[in-house]
């Protein structure tokens, strides 16, 4: 019997999700919506279906609701160029991480709503030395809630087509922000400790610490625990 094929859906969260990282990708890439529409659909080979250019831009507006499958072509050509997005959190674990460090889950203050939208976007590692991995970090708000939505994705190189990808909560308490993540595959954490830094300019910059974990391999007796301090700067 040919079994059924399965509509993937997106609620709002979602669907603000693929938004934050589409208007990302423009971003970074430095391109407007029509080249964007042209990008997306190039990027669904072999099916190459069409998403309308008036679509994508009432998308991106936020005007109207857009159809699932147009929604869902979207992720996935974010999905394929490498652009963090953060996962659905399903497992209670923001409002847990929140609620840990002392912040309650309640309904936004106008205090809270601009802090998350200063620290909203696209950060990456300042002063990155030769051999060391590009690390690029993606904070979207999770609307109407006292957390930002983490996903992080990290590269041997720029050019390297491997890629991590980390997901994840950030919550604040006072001036100290915790960013709790975990490898998408290997389940694997990985934690920061930031908090802002000061800017003569227009610049913003998260600074702390960073520790991750990885496998140890067969006959090693050396930590696999990394901890080290870093700088991250915002992009766009």
């Amino acid at each position: 019997m040919e079994q059924a094929l399965k509509l993937t859906t997106f609620d709002e969260r979602a669907r603000q999700r693929v938004r934050d990282g589409l208007r990302s990708y423009m971003r970074t890439h430095r391109i407007g919506v029509p080249t964007l529409q042209v990008r997306i659909i190039e990027a669904d080979a072999p099916r190459y279906r069409e998403i309308p250019l008036s679509t994508l831009q009432r998308f991106l507006r936020d005007a109207h609701r857009t159809a699932d499958a147009h929604v869902a072509v979207c992720a996935q050509f974010l999905e394929k160029a490498g652009e963090p997005i953060a996962a659905a959190d399903d497992t209670g674990f923001a409002p847990a991480l929140a609620g840990f460090i002392g912040v309650p889950d309640d309904p936004l203050s106008v205090a809270d709503a601009a802090l998350q939208s200063e620290l909203a976007g696209d950060y990456e590692v300042t002063g990155r030395q030769e051999g060391e991995p590009a690390i690029r970090l993606g904070l979207m708000p999770a609307p109407g809630r006292p957390w930002l939505d983490a996903a992080e994705t990290v590269s041997p190189s720029e050019d390297s087509p491997l890629r991590h990808r980390y997901e994840g909560t950030l919550a604040g308490n006072g001036p100290l922000l915790f960013i709790a993540l975990r490898h998408t595959l290997t389940r694997l954490p990985k934690i920061y400790w930031l908090e802002r830094a000061d800017s003569a300019g227009k610049e913003r910059y998260l600074a702390g610490q960073m520790a991750e974990t990885l496998f140890r391999a067969e006959g090693e007796k050396s930590s696999r625990v990394f901890t080290r301090q870093l700088i991250l700067e915002a992009k766009g």
